[in-house]
């Protein structure tokens, strides 16, 4: 037993050695980016290096466990920062961190004795692809390699070994890569389930964790927090953030038994880590689950949380901002968070290009924004400049989008109060267009919040009193002297009921109609449901009119002049929708939007005008992104084709990859111009605001663009057949033009992952989108002040379309004339049509000009 102690104590030594000289290397590695082309091709190199480690060192054989430890603690290092998270991948990294999950084949070296670095190598893999699975677009690609089996193979290793330290961080990492791998990913999850990873994590809820809360170690850990010794309040407060992260149930054991003020005084250590690790758990207290958000800023953890907002540690900055975070969410801490100093360093982590810093951030600053109390103070740090201006990462911008919407909801009422509304409508006659813009945002938001209904408004009475026959004679045969057929069924009704109830139904039994002496009379145009429910209202004078029925029935009151029932039916309409823009579209206050598109027409095996196949595919399960696919009628010995991949027009809100119109336009396109198209259905506003429109497009470029690899899974065979990936072209029409500019000066600043080539891109009509949408100006306005230089546009040629009629046609000529002033080296070619109106080329596919307008798209995608 002594030998064996001696034995334990040896390895654990040489592992805190290996760690110590691992750590030396990681703070190393960690200051490797993407900021220059040197700096990049360090990256490649040394994660190419670890790769091909890993590819060598599968054996128990102590050298080989060292350096494939080694390998895989640094692909996680590297894997943290998420900037280089898509570079391990495209070198290879998932395969083999996916083989080193499971241990090596057994050997004679480690026949009879202890596994060298048993556990180490299958936890440090199991590490880095939780890492990797943070973004979405990864997790598919690590589930198909097989990771999902050794990971749930690992998770039960407490049922078949030892307890040890070892085995319960492998089962960690483990658990964390599961979590990472599903999250937001219902077919992932179904193959959890199917995999059998259910029960070992439902098994972790019980395991360890629980048993020391249920042995009374709680009592000794809280006083432990409360030593001077920072070894003893870091190893303790890191094992009561174990216990809080496994279960809501012992997260409330650990608040009731004292936790909660001295983990709130770590706030102030020395120790950074203990300062770190009190953050992320005052942030896990506060959750939505509990109801501490108030006691925690009680009992002063606000001021070091803010202070630590400024610190030189990363990581302090994000744990604080994530606390406060949680903090801002309940209403009675905002305005404290504000007050004590927390909007100026929350703004600076806007800053940051650590993608986490952001939207730690932005999520506090979003909680602030509930508060009208903070509108004057964050006016006077400049806080509606910096969303304006602000650069942030992709990931982040939506969060960024959300605070700013909130906050102009405060600004409204404050703008009104102390600049009136002549100042407001002052600036919409500023010769700058950024005031004019200013403006009519605030004016907008103003008219929505005061024309806004109160939830305690009661819908106005009917106009006239009436006498009704009641309840009981509703689709009553008893006295019925004339019956409504409706949908093949019957309403027996009374003629001196309706009669009394309106002047269309006083003409319909006293005029000269043929109803007058009918006993049937059959009802073609309104549902049952509805008809009945205007029935009931002409005999009792009520109804309870919801939103699901409620244009229907305000349709049949309208055709039938009762006005008592049209007044509640507007009111219920009312209080619903949140905005209109018609004909174009209706947002609800659920979230719910109609739109009144075109129609939506299915792709078609073989278009018999034009001989072009279409077909739809997903090409995104998590976002839900497809795309509808179009082949010319190919000849023999055909040669690979161009690609066109498309952006379809409507004000980023409406219209389809799939509408009927979208569809017959491209169908003559593919086929004069013999090219292959990916026309792209991205999420659209307002369930999706901007930029999810841009990171939808740009994702399917670099869909199509992975196909030059050949032979991936997930690839589409029309293209990996028929596709020539050196000779891409981008295209859209309207706000498809605008997401065309952004796509491309995205591709140009951070390149595609793989080999393909945009050779050119046209743009029709994209100027009629230059002045909305303020919050993301720099994106709709590519030639406003503050946006970035055209000169990175990632393509060689640039064909821009305009119609004579339009009326921000000159938005397209200065596009033009900024393009060619830039120093981009590309070219730039103008096309104008006279007499013609905006998308035009569309909306009359039959007209001599939009022939011409198709015949040069060919041509340009042909050069």
């Amino acid at each position: 037993m002594e030998q064996q102690n001696r034995r334990e104590q040896q390895t654990l030594s040489e592992r805190k050695g290996q760690k110590r000289k691992l750590k030396e290397e990681f703070d190393e590695v960690q200051e490797i980016s993407l900021t220059s082309p040197e700096a990049r091709h360090t990256l490649l190199h040394e994660v190419s290096a670890q790769v091909k480690i890993l590819n060598t060192t599968f054996s128990w054989r102590e050298a080989d466990r060292a350096a494939a430890t080694r390998a895989t603690h640094i692909l996680a290092e590297l894997a943290k920062n998420e900037e280089v998270v898509n570079v391990i991948v495209d070198c290879g990294a998932v395969p083999v961190l996916v083989k080193h999950l499971q241990p090596p084949p057994p050997s004679i070296e480690c026949a009879n004795g202890p596994k060298p670095l048993e556990y180490e190598v299958e936890k440090g893999s199991a590490f880095a692809l939780g890492l990797l699975a943070v973004k979405p677009e990864h997790q598919q690609l690590i589930v198909d390699a097989g990771a999902l089996s050794h990971l749930v193979h690992l998770l039960w290793r407490h049922k078949v070994g030892s307890s040890s330290r070892a085995v319960n961080s492998v089962i960690r990492r483990a658990a964390d890569a599961v979590t990472n791998l599903a999250h937001e990913n219902s077919s992932i999850k179904t193959r959890v389930r199917l995999e059998g990873g259910i029960p070992p994590l439902v098994d972790l809820l019980e395991f360890t964790d629980t048993k020391i809360v249920q042995c009374n170690a709680l009592p000794t850990l809280i006083l432990m927090l409360q030593f001077e010794d920072s070894a003893i309040h870091y190893e303790a407060v890191g094992v009561i953030g174990n216990l809080v992260h496994s279960s809501p149930h012992i997260k409330r054991e650990v608040i009731l038994a004292g936790a909660l003020q001295p983990v709130i005084g770590l706030l102030s250590s020395c120790c950074s880590e203990s300062q770190r690790e009190a953050a992320l758990l005052l942030g896990q207290f506060a959750a939505t689950d509990s109801d501490c958000k108030v006691h925690i800023v009680q009992r002063g953890a606000v001021r070091p949380l803010i202070e630590m907002l400024q610190s030189s540690d990363v990581q302090l900055r994000e744990m604080s901002a994530f606390a406060l975070g949680r903090l801002a969410q309940d209403t009675h801490n905002q305005a404290g968070i504000a007050h004590n100093g927390g909007l100026v360093p929350l703004l600076k982590l806007l800053d940051s290009k650590n993608e986490s810093l952001q939207h730690n951030a932005a999520f506090a600053l979003y909680g602030l924004a509930d508060n009208e109390d903070n509108v004057s103070d964050f006016i006077k740090v400049g806080g509606v400049q910096k969303l304006q201006d602000g650069e942030f990462i992709v990931q982040v911008r939506l969060s960024v989008l959300i605070y700013f919407n909130s906050l102009l909801l405060c600004l409204g009422p404050f703008l009104m109060l102390f600049a009136g509304l002549e100042l407001l409508l002052g600036l919409l006659g500023s010769t700058s267009v950024k005031q004019q813009q200013d403006g009519s945002v605030a004016l907008y938001k103003l008219a929505n919040k005061a024309t806004s209904l109160s939830p305690v408004d009661a819908a106005p009475p009917s106009p006239t009193p009436q006498v009704y026959l009641g309840e009981l004679y509703v689709n009553n045969a008893t006295l019925s002297d004339v019956t409504f057929l409706v949908e093949g069924k019957r309403f027996c009704a009374h003629r001196i009921c309706l009669l009394a109830s309106s002047d269309a139904f006083r003409a319909m039994f006293d005029g000269g109609y043929r109803e007058k002496d009918a006993r049937d009379i059959e009802i073609p145009n309104i549902r049952w449901e509805v008809f009945e429910l205007m029935m009931r209202f002409i005999y009792t004078g009520s109804v309870d009119v919801t939103l699901d029925i409620a244009r229907d029935l305000l349709r049949a009151a309208d055709q039938y002049l009762l006005e008592g029932l049209k007044r509640p039916c507007e009111y219920a309409i009312a209080q619903e929708v949140a905005s209109e823009l018609l004909p174009l579209l209706r947002v609800y206050k659920d979230g719910g939007v109609e739109r009144f598109d075109s129609p939506f027409v299915p792709p078609s095996p073989k278009d018999p005008k034009t001989g072009v196949s279409s077909k739809d595919i997903l090409i995104s399960p998590e976002s839900g992104v497809s795309d509808r696919l179009y082949l010319p009628k190919l000849t023999e010995n055909q040669q690979k084709l161009p690609i066109l991949v498309y952006f379809h027009g409507g004000g980023f809100c409406i219209e389809s990859a799939f509408s009927s119109q979208d569809h017959n336009y491209l169908n003559i396109l593919v086929s004069q111009s013999n090219v292959i198209a990916v026309s792209v259905e991205y999420r659209k506003a307002p369930e999706h605001p901007l930029p999810t429109a841009y990171d939808d497009c740009y994702n399917a470029l670099q869909w199509v663009s992975s196909h030059s690899r050949g032979g991936a899974a997930g690839c589409e065979p029309w293209l990996t057949n028929h596709a020539d990936l050196n000779r891409v072209f981008l295209g859209g029409d309207s706000a498809g033009a605008n997401i065309v500019h952004n796509v491309a000066m995205r591709a140009g600043a951070h390149g595609l992952l793989y080999n393909s080539k945009i050779l050119g891109a046209f743009l029709i009509e994209s100027g009629s989108l230059f002045i909305l949408y303020r919050a993301v100006v720099t994106m709709i306005n590519p030639v406003g002040p503050e946006a970035p230089s055209l000169a990175m546009l990632g393509c060689s040629r640039v064909l821009v379309c305009v119609a004579g009629k339009d009326i921000l046609r000159d938005r397209d000529r200065l596009y033009c004339d900024a393009l060619r002033k830039s120093g981009w080296e590309g070219e730039v070619e103008l096309y104008e049509v006279e007499g013609e109106d905006h998308c035009y080329h569309i909306f009359n596919l039959a007209s001599e000009n939009s022939a011409l307008m198709i015949k040069r798209l060919a041509l340009f995608l042909n050069q």
